[in-house]
This record gives structure tokens, sequence and C-alpha cells, in this order.
């Protein structure tokens, strides 16, 4: 293998270069290792000042983009979990009655009879739900249910779509639950089409969990936020269509083509106003 060594002039020549572009250098270095490690230190430079720039990209893009509703996370409890009902009650030996939280009304009520993992229904709101006990909640560290829901925000030129993932818990003190944002589709109306999507995820290779420029060719399915669909889509292409009753007709939809295939389309139109919301679906 050839061997490089630097002459004690070139050591010197690279050493004044180096202190020129970097301000200081490694006392412990010299000719080309410290040329090398020069290098190094110019590429990061390169590749932070590239990140720093589409870091900037990706924020002027989310400049929009607000809080989601404040019944939000109520709407996700009663629409998207609407299955996800419970009865969370302390077993009491030889008691026939006892108290149990509901987590679909959040009431406090007394229920008799109940028995872990079956069926029972709550006094308070009169909806069937599912009876857990605390102790049984407490051995397995809760249950956890996890389900899409997505919300269309408008912006200048269309909406942005929105896809969450939601997660609610049953715990021995009630129910918690919490969403995390993971995609942004902005869609134009003008040009009739998806021009942007962004994916929380890690940008590059920075160990960094932000918002980074994604593709848009994920199917997802989910429940939509309908209470501000007949707002946003009035005055467009889908002025005649009833997407608020539809999405809430239809339950979980494919995102993508749900927006794409009820634009302008007189079928769902006329299938929706007689109410055949199976065949609007589909």
């Amino acid at each position: 293998d050839a061997q490089w060594h630097a002459m004690p002039e070139t050591d010197t020549l690279i050493r004044q270069q180096v202190i020129r572009d970097h301000g200081s250098i490694p006392k412990e270095m010299t000719g080309l290792d410290l040329a090398e490690w020069a290098q190094t230190k110019t590429r990061h430079k390169q590749r932070d000042a590239r990140w720093d720039r589409i870091r900037r990209e990706i924020d002027n893009e989310m400049v929009e983009i607000r809080e989601p509703p404040k019944d939000f996370g109520r709407w996700l409890i009663r629409e998207v979990f609407r299955d996800a009902h419970y009865l969370v009650y302390q077993y009491r030996k030889g008691k026939r009655e006892t108290t149990a939280f509901c987590t679909r009304c959040g009431k406090t009520v007394t229920i008799r009879d109940p028995r872990n993992r079956k069926p029972g229904r709550c006094p308070g709101c009169h909806v069937d739900a599912t009876c857990i006990s605390k102790n049984s909640l407490e051995q397995t560290n809760g249950y956890i249910k996890r389900k899409h829901a997505a919300y269309l925000q408008p912006t200048r030129a269309g909406f942005c779509l929105r896809v969450f993932q939601a997660c609610f818990a049953v715990e021995s003190g009630g129910c918690k639950i919490d969403w995390q944002e993971w995609n942004r589709s902005f869609y134009d109306f003008v040009l009739g089409q998806y021009t942007k999507c962004f994916v929380w995820k890690e940008f590059e290779t920075s160990g960094e969990t932000r918002w980074c420029w994604g593709l848009q060719n994920q199917i997802v399915t989910a429940m939509v936020y309908p209470k501000n669909l007949k707002k946003l889509f009035a005055g467009t292409a889908w002025k005649y269509v009833p997407m608020a009753e539809l999405v809430k007709r239809c339950g979980e939809l494919e995102l993508q083509r749900f927006v794409e295939r009820t634009r302008g389309n007189l079928g769902v139109e006329h299938l929706a106003k007689h109410g055949l919301w199976n065949l609007a679906r589909d």
C-alpha cells in the first residue's frame, strides 16, 4: 500500500488553510490527517446548510396549520371509537351492585351483576358497553385500541388532509385518549389534485423526528371529521354533494380516493339524496 507523507512546508500550508476555513484545528493533528479532518468538517457543514434549507422550506409550508377543533377529542370518543364503550367497575365480593365509570358519557353510575369482559349497559347514557374490572386492567396495564382519523383543514388554495393515529386507553381510573398526527397532504381546488405531502418521521440521518417531505402513495382508511365539510366545499365542484352526511353515514373511507371520486360526481350525489348510502359509498 502506498504511504503518503506531507513535507514540513506542506504541513504549514495545510494548517494555515484549515485555520482560515474553520477557525480552529485539533492540536494533535498534522499533515494529511488534518486535511482529511477538514474535508469531513466541510462536508458536514454543507450537509447542515442543506438540512437547514429543507427545514425552512417545510416550516414555510406549515404556516397555515392550526390546532384541530376543540371538540376533536370528544368526536374521536363518540364516533371513531363508538364501538369502544366500557364500564370500568370495582369488583366487590358478595356484592351484586357496584359503581362503574362509563367511558362514553364520563359518568359514575351504579350497575348490577357485572361480569368481566361481558356486555353491559350504562344507566346514564343507555348505551351498550363492555364491563371491565379495575383488577383486570391493573393486571394487563390497561386496554388500548388504535384507529385512524382524518381532519380536512381549510387552506388558502384548498384544504390540508391531516391523518391522525388515535389511541384510546382504558385504565383503572377511567379512560384517556391521545392522538399523533403523521401525514399532511395539501389539496389545491384549482389544480384539482394533491400538490404537497408531508410525513412525520426521522429527518434523513439527523436523528431528529419532525415533518419531512413525503409521497402521496398510501391508501389509508379512516373516519373523517364532518362538522366543517359543508362550509369547506361550498362553492366548489363538491357543492351539491352532501359531504358531511356522506362521511357520517359511510364510516371509514379511503381518504385519497374519497375526495377525488366525489368531485362533481352526479352518481354519488343522486344516491346520497335518495338515502342509498351503501351504494354511494361503493
